[in-house]
């Protein structure tokens, strides 16, 4: 957020870094400062988890995983009559299920691209003319099914 990212798997890093740095450190402390300290340092450290869990909890909408997870297994049950051995499927989206639809099949994309909008922006640039080739001509190469 603080970089401008608002996507969940942008904050997982921050978290998971979040929930572990201050049990990082209780040992030395505790060896430093002595019984007397000590439980007010637990309990500092015990607080500092809750809260941050609490608000990760808060934030992150219940259940989410599953309905990606439904929503990849339909996307594969739904391509799965369509498709013939060695058939290739191209996906070209991040958040929609494609991918993981894909792996739950065992089935591979034409092209090494994941997602397309790398494509429509400086359009006039010799990299993005040069993936813009590179993905023609894997899909000509092996014409997804």
């Amino acid at each position: 957020m603080a970089q401008g990212k608002g996507w969940e798997y942008h904050l997982y890093p921050l978290a998971a870094f979040a929930l572990v740095l201050p049990t990082a450190e209780i040992r030395p402390a505790l060896a430093r400062l002595g019984r007397p300290a000590a439980v007010p340092l637990l309990l500092s450290v015990a607080l500092t988890l809750v809260l941050l869990t609490g608000k990760a909890m808060a934030v992150s909408p219940a259940g989410w995983e599953r309905a990606k997870a439904d929503a990849a297994r339909r996307l594969a049950d739904e391509l799965a009559p369509r498709l013939r051995p060695g058939d290739t499927v191209q996906v070209l989206d991040t958040t929609g299920g494609g991918i993981h639809a894909l792996l739950r099949l065992g089935v591979r994309e034409p092209t090494r691209f994941l997602y397309d909008f790398h494509f429509f922006h400086d359009t006039d640039q010799p990299a993005i003319r040069a993936l813009r080739a590179e993905l023609i001509r894997g899909l000509d190469a092996r014409p997804p099914a």
